[in-house]
């Protein structure tokens, strides 16, 4: 219930991307009002330390999904219309990782997921421009990226396409899959990583009535928690698809 909740933080804009990190520190997105942004770490006491971006970045550079690399730096999604992915470095400098596949500038990046092997998994919504055109589950023009270089642009590839909005990706913990959540195809589909990529697309699961999935995390029995926008659920989806909803905050006649 309710009651179960607790918060952390606040005065935080566009909190997309949270990381509770082994060493104790937590970070989360975070952007300005004026326009660009980075990263924040919550500290003990629910305060911010900030990390934005002072130079290099973007105009209009909106932090979204984000994966820390080891050296310390965070490599960012763009939501912002000149897109790509960007590393945002302790300094503050911001340089760009990806720009451009197979000679096409990117829109709008939703997520940049860093594998344990080191290859980059990004995730682009839509090739539609603003991307809320694609906010239809007749639209799915979504697709991801391999990058299994993160320092050689020209090694990035698209391994997946025709996604419904694609959204978060990851690799599970046993480095066998690739998932993803497709918000408006509303669901949840994976394929089996290969030496040249990826196999055919497989269904996990087709989400619950009024679920858009948007970011989701493994638990440790191999379950998927799923964060769902305009219905404002999370929902647990377990290894043989069933789905619960664990919470919820919504209207049901609005959903």
């Amino acid at each position: 219930s309710f009651d179960d909740l607790g918060f952390l933080g606040s005065g935080l804009r566009r909190p997309e991307c949270v990381a509770c990190t082994a060493a104790g520190a937590i970070w989360v997105s975070h952007a300005l009002p004026e326009g660009g942004g980075g990263v924040a770490r919550l500290l003990p006491d629910g305060s911010l330390q900030p990390l934005l971006a002072r130079a290099g970045m973007p105009d209009d550079f909106m932090p979204n999904g984000w994966s820390m690399a080891p050296d310390g730096s965070f490599l960012i999604a763009n939501l912002g219309e000149s897109g790509g992915a960007w590393r945002l470095r302790p300094d503050g400098t911001c340089e760009p990782v990806l720009t451009e596949v197979d000679g096409l500038r990117l829109p709008s990046v939703n997520f940049v997921h860093r594998a344990e092997d080191g290859v980059l998994w990004i995730s682009v919504s839509t090739w539609r421009a603003p991307r809320d055109r694609a906010f239809h589950r007749d639209v799915a023009d979504g697709f991801v990226i391999r990058m299994p270089d993160p320092a050689d642009p020209a090694s990035a590839r698209i391994v997946a396409d025709g996604l419904g909005y694609a959204n978060e990706v990851k690799v599970d913990p046993s480095g066998t899959w690739l998932y993803a959540n497709e918000t408006m195809a509303r669901r949840v589909s994976r394929w089996k990583l290969t030496e040249r990529g990826l196999g055919p697309r497989e269904t996990v699961a087709d989400y619950l009535d009024g679920v858009f999935p948007d970011g989701f995390e493994f638990d440790a029995e191999g379950g998927i928690w799923c964060a769902s926008v305009m219905s404002n659920r999370v929902v647990r989806v377990a290894p043989d698809g069933a789905q619960t909803v664990v919470l919820e905050d919504c209207d049901p006649a609005e959903v």
